[in-house]
């Protein structure tokens, strides 16, 4: 009876540490469970990964249009400088061209001017004039010479009336040179000028016109 008691205790011990076993090692084999707060979490940072990579794609977008823009910029900027250079160049061309121009003008008028004036002294010279009164002659043909060219410009008369006015203009001017060198000298002076008429010396080219025109 007590070997069988005995037997009952042993088994009943073996029972029960085999169940406390199983358990632990249940215990031990069990997945732990994931909260909700930490799966929210995990998707908030798989979210600002998401945006942060997007963000970065588009500074790296934004870095490629700048860094083509300022290219372009370069670009821009050579292109104008060189049209700039070469306006400048062209510039330069023409200036120096019209500069050469206008000496030469000037020089073929200086040569010109110095060609009246000597056949000027020549007549004068020959008319028996001394200096002053070439001078005053020179004078008195500039100023007649003014009133000539307001005549001719005038769009208000005919030709006719005008070469009538230049014919009366005419008078005057000789009557003032009589007045200034004399009438002997005046005469000389204008019989020496119609036999060098002078193409050159605009100023008495009218008086050449209306040499012979009669006055009504």
């Amino acid at each position: 009876m007590k070997k069988l008691l005995l037997l009952c205790i042993v088994l009943t011990a073996f029972l029960a540490s085999e169940a406390q076993t199983k358990k632990g090692q249940t215990k031990k084999t069990k997945k732990p469970s994931i909260s909700r707060e930490a799966i929210v979490k995990a998707r908030l940072d798989s979210l600002e990964t998401a945006r942060q990579l997007s963000i970065d794609s588009i500074l790296n977008v934004q870095v490629r249009i700048d860094s083509a823009r300022k290219f372009n910029d370069s670009i821009a900027s050579v292109k104008s400088a060189a049209e700039r250079m070469a306006w400048k160049e062209n510039r330069d061309r023409e200036i120096d061209s019209l500069n050469k121009l206008h000496v030469k003008m000037l020089s073929k008028e200086h040569e010109q001017s110095l060609t009246v004036q000597r056949q000027r002294k020549t007549i004068n010279k020959t008319a028996k004039l001394n200096d002053y009164q070439g001078q005053q002659v020179d004078y008195i043909n500039q100023i007649f010479f003014g009133k000539a060219q307001t005549i001719k410009e005038d769009a208000s008369i005919s030709e006719d009336q005008k070469k009538q006015q230049l014919v009366v203009l005419n008078e005057e001017r000789k009557s003032r040179l009589k007045t200034v060198i004399g009438k002997s000298k005046e005469k000389k002076f204008e019989k020496t000028r119609k036999a060098n008429p002078n193409p050159i010396d605009a100023e008495v080219q009218w008086v050449n016109e209306v040499d012979g025109v009669v006055k009504n």
